[in-house]
């Protein structure tokens, strides 16, 4: 595994994170098939990964709802020994927050469920603008400052789909930001934050995590011909699933990718591509564009 410094939070992350959105499941998404979920995680820390993702909502019955998937992480630390072997990255729900007392109680909640006293990195999930001037009203910026000072969280941050306008307005409101997930891959540089947050978060020595690396899958199925034929003639021969990945890798602004994995082969694949120095040639980069 090779692994980043995570901004100016001083943490040595793998540059491959395990995003814990798309376990496998049984009937309905909050069934989490914990064996299964288990054994991909537990080769995955094996392997190297040190960085867990999860959020409050995820693997619940609706998109808004306490999800499973920080319970199911809480307890796969707990009974094998790893806690103190990954950083554990989580999300308030910002969109569910409507009092200053909320912040605290969804933390405590989360803190709970993760059967940890601390929290590596805790990020405002998926900041809209509206969230963010509501958030910012109900006074998030002391609930983080409290968080900071009580040892409750190691490192702030938020994840965002917005333009890149309102990125560097949120980073510049608070100096203590120190993570920032935003969704990118080759065909979102100019889309949503792109390059240009990429590039102003490096700037600021601002952590980068990247979600979406391979648009939900769509880069890596059902690739048209006239793509395919475009990489064949690339210098260095991959699959599309390397295309997305070391695309991102190759970039001194990306220190984090988080793929939601969600089966052992995805795991394996993975880390894989993860381990490999693999420099992406001028003539190469040209196929990309």
């Amino acid at each position: 595994m090779i692994y980043n410094k995570l901004g100016k939070t001083g943490l040595e992350v793998s540059r491959l994170g395990f995003g814990t959105m798309r376990l496998p499941t049984f009937n309905s998404n909050d069934e989490i098939n914990t064996e299964e979920a288990s054994k991909m995680l537990e080769y995955g820390i094996e392997k190297g990964i040190n960085l867990i993702d999860t959020a409050y909502p995820y693997h619940s019955k609706t998109l808004e709802g306490s999800g499973n998937s920080e319970s199911f992480v809480g307890e796969f630390l707990a009974e094998n020994n790893l806690r103190d072997e990954v950083y554990i990255s989580t999300k308030s729900p910002s969109w569910a927050i409507e009092s200053e007392d909320d912040f605290e109680m969804y933390l405590d909640e989360q803190l709970e469920k993760l059967q940890t006293d601390y929290i590596d990195i805790y990020l405002l999930h998926s900041l809209t603008v509206p969230d963010w001037y509501k958030v910012k009203d109900l006074n998030v910026l002391d609930f983080l400052d409290d968080c900071l000072s009580s040892g409750k969280v190691k490192h702030v941050g938020f994840s965002s789909h917005i333009e890149v306008d309102y990125l560097i307005e949120i980073i510049d409101e608070y100096p203590k930001w120190e993570v920032v997930l935003t969704q990118m891959n080759y065909l979102d540089e100019y889309y949503q934050s792109g390059i240009m947050g990429l590039e102003y978060l490096k700037e600021m020595n601002i952590g980068s995590m990247i979600m979406e690396p391979l648009r939900g899958g769509r880069l890596v199925q059902n690739i048209p011909g006239e793509i395919n034929d475009l990489w064949n003639m690339a210098e260095v021969k991959r699959t599309p699933v390397e295309w997305a990945l070391q695309y991102l890798w190759n970039r001194d602004d990306v220190d984090c990718v988080l793929s939601g994995m969600t089966s052992l082969e995805q795991v394996r694949q993975n880390i894989e591509i993860a381990s490999n120095h693999d420099e992406i040639s001028s003539y190469d980069q040209e196929i990309i564009r």
